[in-house]
């Protein structure tokens, strides 16, 4: 089953958009990273899980522009190999370097029942866990107005008129005691 957000939910990456070239722009191990993340519901609320393998908590930041609802996570893997470029001792050569390092950032549009304000993040072996409670939900804003008949039962005076004080039904005259 599709989930009601559809295929608006998911913003491309940057592999997504030039996919057949993007693996021989980058030959120097500074290619862009790619953010793999799920997103699912629970009975509860909504969980997203990314990958951010080498990330610590300090190089992670996540937004939620509440006037859209989209979720922005970005982040950076720094390079060690950046730190042992200049080495004066000459004892590290480089032939190649494949693993990636750079910045990276996914934005996911949340599905309106998310509570963005209760939301808990966690960083814990290059997991990313955010949790959002859903909303509770409001009351009815829609209910039944009885109408009473002229032998008793019902709400009413048997007139046809009806009042509404403080979401129940009463009669004209009740005080709604």
């Amino acid at each position: 089953m599709l989930a009601p957000w559809g295929l608006a939910f998911r913003f491309p990456t940057a592999r997504d958009m030039v996919p057949s070239v993007s693996s021989s722009l980058f030959r120097d191990g500074s290619r862009s990273l790619d953010m793999n993340l799920d997103f699912h519901e629970t009975k509860d609320g909504f969980e997203l899980i990314a990958d951010l393998p080498g990330m610590k908590q300090e190089d992670v930041s996540i937004d939620v522009d509440q006037e859209s609802g989209v979720l922005t996570v970005s982040g950076e893997r720094k390079s060690k190999r950046e730190e042992k470029r200049d080495d004066k001792d000459g004892d590290r050569k480089y032939h190649f370097v494949e693993r990636s390092y750079g910045k990276t950032s996914r934005s996911v549009r949340l599905p309106e029942a998310a509570n963005t304000a209760n939301a808990n993040a966690d960083l814990t072996d290059g997991v990313l866990t955010i949790t959002f409670p859903k909303k509770e939900a409001p009351a009815s804003s829609r209910f039944r107005i009885p109408l009473g008949g002229g032998g008793g039962g019902g709400v009413g005076s048997g007139d046809g008129k009806v009042s509404i004080k403080g979401g129940a039904a009463a009669t004209e005259g009740d005080t709604g005691s």
